[in-house]
């Protein structure tokens, strides 16, 4: 059985997690929204909560560069 646990979260506060609770986390498209210093916190919560050979995969949405 697949389980997957998605939480949402502004980041004013810690993640419910303890350390090292994830293998994988999931960062689909959102980065390019944040803050720096947002998107600073996130990266520092994200690795705390992270096992240390876990996965961490963003995503971007980005223009498509075209040529002049």
């Amino acid at each position: 059985m697949l389980l997957i646990s998605i939480h949402v979260s502004r980041l004013s506060t810690l993640l419910p997690y303890s350390n090292e609770t994830f293998s994988k986390i999931f960062c689909i498209p959102v980065i390019e929204h944040m803050e720096l210093s947002i998107m600073y916190r996130t990266f520092c919560e994200c690795a705390r909560v992270l096992q240390k050979d876990g996965l961490f995969i963003i995503t971007c949405h980005v223009p498509p560069l075209l040529p002049d």
